[in-house]
């Protein structure tokens, strides 16, 4: 029998508030009051004297995991069904259902209440309550949905309903593929989808295949498969697909050969794609090399690869090196780019110099080469090029840098047009930091990333008199900064608005330096978890006036006390503090 509040028109109504206005504590409060006036008391406790931010609940570290799905409930377009351990099903009949959306989302929102354990139930109670729900007219306002690991039931009542009129996104994480239902999808969800992101369980991987052997038309612009281990069989089916409009596609841990990538490079969907992204898939150099050789008029204006992190030979055989990279920066395919991301491969200074010397990237704005080989002579190959005239975004973090190649950037005039730089963990020590400091030409960059570099406080003495009149967010975790390198920083800091210091070595007095020192009139974002602080430590920030415009402050795991002052504040009454 379900519980009174599940019928309850007062708790229906006063959930739709909520929706409505999910950041809003006061509505969540009387539906509190109404679910306690019901018997519902775990519940009750549950909204009530939690935190309320602009995401709707902020919990406790306890009950972060068992109350998340609720939050997603809030959404007013989008529907989230997320179960990580124990998976609930509809434990009442097809029409009880149907007629009581909140008694479901409650259910999944792995309450543990007694007599709802999907195991309980028989196969074909377990479809016959989904699919009740989703032909219900509950689902028809749907154009997100999200199922992760959820059972082959659940997705079978999916591809067999009639209410999801309305769905243009869906992902299925770890969700059941059983036989057939990948050519049902094709049949009744695909024809409307504009973006599917699939993560299928091991037996489910064929049978993505099989959805997209049966498409006849799909207006998909978006296309995902994340750790599928798509193989040259789900390249081949891709192909063959009428997917015409399809814009962007990307691949998680892909297991393609050069005859999966020159499959799909070849193929009519490769006069519409825009981007394509490659995270972690093997022998990534021959994707390269596929996109180099195509002839096909492909317009592609965002590339992604992102090399595997095993060292072994065959991984390190697959990554990109200098002459894939040249041959690809003369191709014609890379005259459209946009964006650029090439990380984790072998790209050092030879690849560089060819990029520099290809000159056939007038649009290009995002350049990331980050976790390569790109030394001092690389950078001065950079320096020489036309590229920095279009560039608005270099990422080259996690190179070797060093001292002398940050020098030479620092007096590169194209710097000028970059607005964000990302120096992360290029052996940078104050030194380099200091001449970085010196630029002249850093007026238009508002986002600088130094982190994991040994700057230490001495590099911070020359930041108040540098000219960075756009900086507004510095991304500093373990770079070595103590109590004076804060107040170095806040004598220098600007309009501010994001800064993260975690990993340093601020402890109780750095953090009392940001607590006391001037005010940080436009900070809306501060991170200073592991800094060494202790509880107390982290207490003298709560009377602090100098974050007027807080929203977020994150200061670690735990310490649910000193997360508690901080929300009893009224200093803090705006600030979402974790």
């Amino acid at each position: 029998m379900l519980p009174t509040a599940a019928y309850d028109p007062e708790v229906l109504n006063l959930l739709e508030r909520c929706k409505e206005r999910p950041e809003d504590q006061a509505p969540w409060l009387v539906l509190a009051d109404k679910l306690e006036e019901l018997g519902e008391d775990d519940f009750a406790a549950c909204l009530r004297g939690r935190g309320f931010g602009s995401d709707g609940f902020q919990f406790s570290e306890r009950d972060q995991k068992r109350w998340h799905p609720f939050r997603s409930f809030s959404r007013a377009d989008g529907f989230s069904l997320v179960d990580d351990e124990t998976t609930y099903g509809p434990a009442c009949t097809a029409p009880e259902l149907a007629d009581c959306p909140w008694f479901f989302s409650l259910l999944l929102s792995q309450c543990n209440l007694p007599g709802l354990n999907e195991e309980e139930l028989s196969q074909e109670e377990m479809f016959s309550g989904w699919l009740a729900y989703f032909n219900s007219a509950h689902v028809r306002h749907l154009t997100s949905l999200h199922l992760s690991e959820m059972s082959s039931e659940c997705l079978a009542a999916v591809a067999r309903s009639h209410g999801l009129t309305a769905l243009r996104h869906m992902k299925l994480n770890r969700t059941g593929l059983a036989q057939g239902v990948g050519v049902r999808l094709a049949e009744t969800i695909l024809p409307t989808l504009e973006s599917l992101d699939v993560t299928p369980d091991y037996d489910g991987r064929r049978e993505i295949d099989s959805m997209l052997r049966a498409v006849t038309a799909s207006p998909l612009r978006s296309l995902s498969f994340s750790y599928s281990e798509s193989d040259d069989d789900t390249a081949l089916a891709i192909a063959r697909a009428p997917l015409t409009a399809l814009r962007n596609i990307s691949f998680v841990d892909g297991l393609f050969t050069h005859v999966g990538y020159e499959t799909m490079f070849r193929s009519p969907i490769a006069d519409t794609l825009k981007s394509v992204a490659l995270y972690s898939c093997a022998n990534a150099r021959f994707a390269l090399n596929a996109l180099s050789a195509t002839h096909r008029d492909m317009r592609i204006e965002e590339l992604l690869i992102w090399g595997t992190y095993s060292r072994d030979s065959q991984a390190e055989s697959s990554r990109i090196d200098d002459e894939t990279f040249e041959n690809f920066a003369l191709s014609p395919q890379a005259r459209y780019l946009r964006t650029l991301r090439l990380t984790q491969h072998g790209i050092g200074p030879a690849g560089v110099t060819a990029l520099a010397a290809a000159g056939v990237m007038p649009n290009l704005t995002t350049l990331d080469l980050s976790h390569n080989r790109v030394d001092a002579q690389g950078v001065e190959s950079l320096l020489a090029s036309p590229l920095g005239e279009t560039l608005r975004s270099l990422v080259v973090s996690n190179n070797p840098l060093g001292d002398e190649g940050i020098k030479k950037l620092a007096g590169w005039k194209n710097l000028v047009c970059m607005e964000q730089v990302n120096l992360a963990s290029t052996q940078m020590t104050g030194t380099g930091f200091a001449a970085l400091m010196r630029s002249p030409f850093l007026t238009r960059c508002h986002h600088l990333a130094v982190s994991d570099n040994p700057v230490g406080d001495d590099g911070w003495a020359g930041f108040a008199d540098a000219e960075l009149p756009a900086l507004n967010s510095l991304h500093l975790p373990s770079c070595g900064i103590g109590p004076r390198g804060v107040q170095l920083l806040a004598a220098g800091r600007r309009r501010m608005k994001g800064l993260t210091l975690e990993r340093n070595p601020l402890g109780d007095e750095g953090v009392a330096a940001l607590a006391v020192g001037p005010v940080w009139d436009e900070l809306a974002y501060l991170n200073i978890e592991y800094v060494g602080a202790t509880e107390s430590g982290l207490l003298a920030l709560v009377e602090s006036v100098a974050f007027p415009k807080l929203k977020s402050l994150r200061i670690g795991y735990g310490m649910d006390e000193v997360k508690a002052a901080f929300r009893a504040s009224p200093n803090w009454k705006d600030c979402s503090v974790h």
